[in-house]
């Protein structure tokens, strides 16, 4: 007896009972891609506006701002920054560079003063970096040399600004004075992360150098590596480089060292691990019923195949390629059902703008799944090797049954 054809056909025989456990193991598979795709798009995108907005891949700061970067000392800054973006410039591990200043800040406008934080760039460079204007809804970047500023929507809108008009810009400068600078907004940002929304606005970098009294001076330059390049070996090469300049003072720092932005990726990496197995266990309790009662549901079938002389083994065999057969159509169809489900997502996002206007977490408010030919791969040879797994236990246990008892069972 060919237990391949005899497996292939039992499968047919009962269609209702065949399709019902592939489906529901479609359904587990098909979660489970989705859930990978939406980890996979979560991470690459906290990493990415790291990269970008924050820290970069190796950032170089004074060793003294570093040690008191609670209370933003502008006056510890990089002095001669334009011969540090020199020398890192051309080093083989960069691929780009730009010098900032962030800076907290009072607007003021009509009477009222605004919490916000500026960021002084070079514009050009920015553009080269990390492609700045692309978050513009209206206008441009301000010109270099300019009192001309962009501004996050949520910070316009919550000052009642628009393009063309002016507001004041009133803050502590590098030698511990106050100054104050007019700005005109040249243009309106929207970033994907809620939070930026709220507060940020970008001036040029040699107009807030005049403004915080820090000529030819940044707060940090921050850094994109070549591609394959390990972010804390380029640390220890910058480092080596920077001594060579002369430049003890300064300390360059890999992203994972930097701030607590790897925190937060290791704290979300953790949390959507754990959103993850939630979710494979539970497909996996789903697929193991399902199995286990379509086997125990056939003690009859079991103890007829026992009263015709089929030994134990060859029983655990048939159940096996059964279960095989239907966790392979039910896995096949789940990965197709996931992709299908992910690929238009990992296009258009998923919306979440609403949920998370209020929250200060660098994690954007659009999420956009990431397909990974590896974890679909994984889905499917997980759902279809469980399924056929979890059939030999029942099926061996009820193959043991004495084939009187097994005819009797209802």
């Amino acid at each position: 007896m060919n237990i391949f054809a005899v497996a292939f056909r039992n499968v047919g025989r009962n269609k209702r009972r065949s399709i019902l456990s592939a489906a529901t193991i479609a359904i587990a598979t098909a979660v489970t891609v989705f859930m990978f795709a939406l980890i996979e798009g979560l991470i690459v995108d906290m990493e990415s506006t790291t990269y970008r907005m924050e820290t970069g891949q190796v950032r170089i700061r004074t060793k003294a701002f570093d040690e008191n970067a609670m209370l933003n000392q502008l006056n510890l800054g990089i002095r001669d920054v334009s011969a540090v973006v020199e020398t890192v410039r051309g080093l083989p591990q960069t691929r780009a560079l730009v010098p900032r200043i962030p800076f907290p800040t009072l607007l003021y406008k009509n009477g009222k003063t605004y919490k916000a934080r500026g960021e002084g760039i070079d514009v050009p460079a920015e553009e080269t970096y990390q492609q700045l204007s692309r978050n513009l809804v209206q206008g441009r970047m301000p010109a270099m040399g300019t009192r001309e500023t962009a501004l996050a929507v949520g910070l316009a809108a919550n000052m009642g600004l628009g393009m063309g008009d002016k507001f004041t810009v009133w803050t502590g400068t590098a030698s511990r004075g106050t100054n104050a600078m007019t700005f005109t907004v040249v243009g309106l940002m929207r970033f994907t992360v809620s939070s930026y929304n709220r507060f940020l606005f970008f001036a040029p970098l040699d107009t807030v150098q005049r403004l915080l009294g820090m000529p030819n001076a940044a707060v940090e330059v921050v850094t994109i590596l070549s591609k394959g390049v390990d972010s804390d070996k380029a640390a220890a090469a910058f480092g080596v480089a920077l001594g060579t300049l002369g430049r003890g003072e300064l300390a360059a720092s890999s992203w994972m060292k930097a701030g607590v932005w790897y925190q937060y990726l290791k704290l979300a990496d953790s949390l959507y691990t754990i959103f993850a197995l939630a979710f494979i266990l539970l497909g996996t309790t789903v697929v193991i019923n399902t199995t286990m009662m379509t086997v125990y549901e056939r003690v009859r079938e079991i103890g007829t195949m026992s009263a015709l002389g089929m030994t134990g083994g060859r029983i655990v065999a048939l159940f096996f390629l059964e279960s095989l057969c239907i966790g392979i159509a039910g896995s096949l169809a789940g990965v197709l059902a996931g992709v299908a489900m992910t690929w238009p997502l990992s296009v258009n996002g998923l919306d979440y703008s609403e949920m998370m206007k209020n929250l200060d977490i660098g994690m954007s408010s659009v999420f956009y799944p990431i397909l990974n030919a590896k974890s679909v791969l994984l889905s499917f040879v997980y759902s279809a090797a469980l399924t056929a797994a979890v059939s030999i236990i029942p099926s061996r246990r009820a193959s043991r049954v004495e084939p009187v008892r097994a005819l009797r069972a209802i």
